[in-house]
């Protein structure tokens, strides 16, 4: 029930959120520039599940828990000094690429907007990094189950992104709006932090990181990570292809796919995450 209300006030949210994007750009060239954005940040995001994925974390965090709390300790730093490393990597080498990745993603752009494109590309890296890191965070969260704090998140997400419209755009245009995105990624985990201390697993990097086991948690999280990643890439073809057509095309793909998900979120990724 709690997630279920949570999933509501959420999409209740986004669904905000996007009002006042669509109300502000309408479907043009600036909103699609904005989704298309997201794309390569959100691949590498989809990649870093490999390592941090909720599903694989959280029995193997109540493996090692039921050892004893140290072992669960170290196996939280270990965990987090590996998706550190992995993350950075994958950032640094996206930030670099992404003026090569842009006639891939968003070949119809004008070349001012592939410029807008591959600058607002690079502030949306930090998105992946933090949204990695709540996940993390949530998988110790939600083996104690403690859902209402985990349930927040998506919430402070959302607030994050429209304080970026409301009072960081005016200012600072597209690159307002996408600070907010990452001020709404670091909301994400910030609201977790207090729970993850209070339960005495808040995760710092190692010195050491036992391979065998992340390689465990890899195959474990890969099946997930690989039908996303899949989802992704089909989701980045989809922008390419939109973005030959008229300008608003792609930005009216997200709104309705947006939109369509409203139900997912509010039912199934509430049952999903309880059982």
């Amino acid at each position: 029930m709690i997630l279920a209300i949570s999933s509501i006030v959420s999409a209740a949210f986004g669904l905000l959120r996007d009002r006042l994007l669509a109300g502000n750009f309408g479907a043009g060239e600036s909103l699609d520039v904005y989704y298309a954005a997201f794309k390569i940040p959100d691949f590498i995001y989809i990649i870093s599940l490999s390592v941090i994925s909720v599903n694989a974390l959280i029995p193997f965090f109540l493996e090692k828990a039921a050892i004893s709390s140290e072992q669960a300790k170290k196996f939280l730093d270990e965990t987090l000094t590996f998706f550190l490393l992995t993350i950075f990597f994958l950032a640094a080498g996206a930030y670099f690429l992404i003026p090569n990745l842009a006639g891939w993603v968003a070949p119809g752009f004008s070349e001012s907007s592939k410029n807008e494109f591959i600058f607002l590309a690079r502030i949306l890296l930090l998105s992946p990094i933090f949204l990695g890191l709540s996940n993390l965070v949530s998988s110790v969260i939600q083996s104690h189950n403690r859902f209402i704090i985990y349930a927040l998140s998506p919430i402070f997400y959302n607030l994050g992104i429209i304080f970026g419209i409301i009072f960081l755009f005016p200012k600072f245009g597209l690159a307002g709006i996408v600070l907010g995105v990452a001020i709404g990624a670091v909301m994400h985990l910030a609201v977790q932090i207090p729970a993850i201390v209070k339960l005495g697993f808040f995760p710092w990097p190692a010195m050491k990181i036992n391979v065998k086991e992340a390689w465990k948690v890899a195959k474990m999280s890969f099946p997930r990570s690989l039908g996303l990643g899949l989802n992704q890439i089909i989701l980045i073809f989809i922008t390419a292809a939109a973005s030959l057509l008229s300008a608003g095309s792609i930005a009216i793909f997200n709104l309705s796919f947006n939109l369509q998900s409203v139900p997912l979120a509010v039912i199934g990724m509430s049952y999903s995450v309880a059982a």
